[in-house]
């Protein structure tokens, strides 16, 4: 039975977490923090982020990120690859050079054994070619439906992931997004998340008639395996370019051993929503919100960007 949600997430910590010149190119999320002490605080945040989605019954797997060599970004394992619920593991290829050395051998070894995937998609050599897709940055997956959403950017190359789409047996919505300075979103899941019941989605962002094609996609109609008897459209909540700033696209919905739907995002999101949109998300699950406020200023990205998805067949 496919599932929108994962039960279990992978969890990388941090070795040398810092602010990564290479993607702050075109990251405008990120910004220099001249504290000593960064990586203490961000092991800080990701251990009590963990205790809490442990205390609310979802799996955490902790990865522990090795010293060398260095990977100031590889407490975001979601870019590099993903594990789908049609059984594919897929590994994506990274803009990047230092954010490449985070892909690692004995970690999918060791996904291969648990999970026992039913093919292992590798597009990594893309990289020598210049195109980029960076993994659920990149795409934002409805799997309900069997449909990727992607916004162009330096990382996410359109042709690159029609390819995926069609090696992994979905359709691919793409579009353009901006935000107010008119440069693209570097990665699509901070303005787009897709839950069961929910989408979160900054649509004055998206140019043009994108806008239309992205909504009709969102609104259509979805079984969610928990009502099979049901299928009904999912509550579209519209977010504008300042919450998606503050990092109140960047949402995953998760489910706990109670299969009790989990909807989590930053402290720092959280507080950008305004009542009507808590009150319309919270209606789709419980919020989970964690505090990383220096994971969020120094890495530039937040929540959904720490978790890896975990799906089992």
């Amino acid at each position: 039975m496919i599932r929108q949600t994962a039960r279990s997430v992978l969890m990388v910590r941090p070795a040398n977490f810092a602010f990564n010149a290479e993607t702050a190119t075109d990251n405008a999320f990120q910004n220099t923090v001249q504290h000593a002490d960064v990586q203490s605080k961000a092991l800080e945040e990701f251990d009590q982020m963990v205790a809490l989605l442990r205390s609310e019954g979802v799996e955490v797997w902790v990865h522990n990120d090795s010293a060398q060599p260095l990977k100031p970004d590889a407490i975001f394992p979601n870019n590099w690859f993903c594990l789908l619920p049609n059984g594919r593991l897929v590994l994506f290829p990274m803009m990047a050079q230092n954010r490449r050395l985070e892909r690692d051998t004995r970690l999918i070894a060791a996904l291969q054994d648990r999970f026992k995937p039913t093919a292992l998609i590798d597009f990594s050599a893309e990289e020598q070619h210049g195109r980029f897709l960076e993994g659920t940055g990149s795409l934002v997956f409805d799997h309900l439906s069997k449909v990727a959403y992607a916004a162009g950017s330096s990382r996410t190359h359109e042709h690159l992931a029609q390819q995926c789409c069609e090696r992994i047996g979905y359709s691919l919505v793409w579009f353009e997004a901006t935000d107010a300075q008119q440069r693209p979103y570097y990665h699509t899941n901070v303005l787009l998340s897709v839950g069961s019941q929910y989408a979160l989605v900054c649509t004055e962002a998206i140019r043009g008639a994108h806008q239309r094609q992205v909504l009709e996609s969102l609104a259509k109609p979805v079984v969610d395996p928990a009502k099979p008897a049901e299928a009904r459209p999912r509550r579209i909540i519209e977010i504008t370019r300042e919450q998606v700033a503050a990092f109140a696209g960047n949402v995953l919905e998760l489910r706990n051993a109670a299969d009790e739907r989990l909807i989590v995002l930053s402290a720092t999101a959280l507080d950008a929503l305004d009542a009507t949109q808590l009150a319309q998300l919270s209606q789709c699950g419980l919020l989970i919100p964690v505090f990383i406020p220096t994971i969020e200023q120094v890495g530039g990205g937040s929540a959904r960007c720490m978790l890896a998805e975990l799906f089992e067949l």
